[in-house]
C-alpha cells in the first residue's frame, strides 16, 4: 500500500512540473506577442501623427 502512495506522489509531482513548464512557455510566448504588439502600435501611432501633422488622410 505504501508503494501506491509513492507512485501516486511521483505522478502528481511529475504532473505539476510538466504543467508549470507548459505554463512558463505559454507565458513567455505571450510576453513576446505583447512586445510585438507594442512595437506595431508605436509604428501605427507614428504614422497617424505624421498624417495629422501634414494634413493628409
Amino acid at each position: 500500500m505504501g508503494g501506491f502512495f509513492v507512485l501516486a506522489g511521483a505522478g502528481l509531482l511529475l504532473y505539476v512540473v510538466l504543467t508549470v513548464s507548459y505554463m512558463d512557455k505559454k507565458m513567455s510566448k505571450q510576453e513576446r506577442d505583447i512586445e510585438e504588439m507594442k512595437s506595431l502600435l508605436k509604428v501605427v501611432i507614428k504614422e497617424q501623427h505624421s498624417k495629422e501633422s501634414t494634413g493628409k488622410e
